[in-house]
């Protein structure tokens, strides 16, 4: 069972609560929610995706009474907030950008029930799935992250005062050319240093309904050490009726790491 909660800087906290409480009784035109690039996910019990752009449908709306269950926040810049009703799990990615808080990514799915919320399966399953995301990005293999990274997933992030979306494919080539990418260039000598996969970690998995899972983890890849928040559901793979644990959305933050040791010959940035 996972226990309620609120983590994170009170300051931030505050900044959240406006807006979740707006989400949760959707009192207030939706664009004081959600950025106009959001998507809803909803994930049914066999692994169903259904997609919404909220910018060109708006919102899907909800017609349960909501109860806010669980919220935290990174870095005053990424926050996931969870809300269960009587038969619905809903799970939400916010971001801050011009110190504004609007919901980037909504993932909906039944409830999961005490008996199905978590088995040694399910759990090997979506460690697994982390882990394969961790060990391609840390091998540059973009054939490796679409294996893991599902066709209706994206990449998200805020840059204090702008929000960036990036398209699976744009994020899968990103991942085979992180070194020759100008922030991370000058510290491609780093690569291999032991000390970056050493801070690479799964910090929580939890299980939010029955085909559906949120994890925080961290992979390091220096300047940064990012913090992702990522969205994971149990979808079907080709024509087998096999399935397996994927990413449905990602967001990211991060803060300085191994950022004083950039090449001598390095250009600024």
């Amino acid at each position: 069972m996972v226990s309620a909660g609120v983590h994170g800087e009170k300051a931030a906290l505050l900044g959240l609560q406006g807006v979740l409480a707006q989400f949760a009784k959707m009192g207030e035109p939706w664009q004081t929610v959600y950025f106009k690039e959001a998507v809803q996910l909803e994930i049914s019990g066999a692994g169903a995706v259904t997609k919404r752009e909220v910018g060109t449908e708006g919102p899907k709306a909800l017609e349960a009474s909501l109860e806010l269950k669980e919220v935290s926040v990174e870095e005053d810049a990424m926050a996931y907030a969870r809300f269960n009703a009587s038969s619905l799990t809903v799970c939400l990615c916010l971001l801050k950008v011009n110190e504004a808080w609007r919901v980037i990514a909504e993932m909906r799915s039944p409830a999961a029930e005490v008996e199905t919320a978590f088995n040694c399966t399910d759990f090997i399953g979506v460690c697994g799935g982390a882990t394969k995301y961790v060990t391609t990005n840390r091998a540059g293999s973009a054939e490796g992250m679409a294996g893991v990274f599902d066709e209706v997933s994206r990449l998200s992030f805020s840059t204090g005062d702008d929000l960036r979306v990036v398209s699976r494919q744009d994020f899968c080539q990103m991942v085979a050319g992180r070194w020759n990418n100008p922030i991370h260039a000058p510290y491609a000598h780093l690569k291999d240093d032991p000390r970056l996969p050493a801070h690479d970690s799964i910090n929580s998995i939890q299980f939010v309904g029955p085909a559906t899972a949120v994890v925080k983890l961290a992979v390091a890849f220096p300047p940064v050490l990012y913090t992702d928040l990522l969205f994971f559901a149990l979808l079907p793979t080709g024509t087998s009726g096999a399935r397996t644990w994927r990413i449905v959305a990602k967001s990211s933050v991060s803060v300085p790491f191994l950022a004083d040791e950039a090449a001598s010959d390095a250009a600024p940035f």
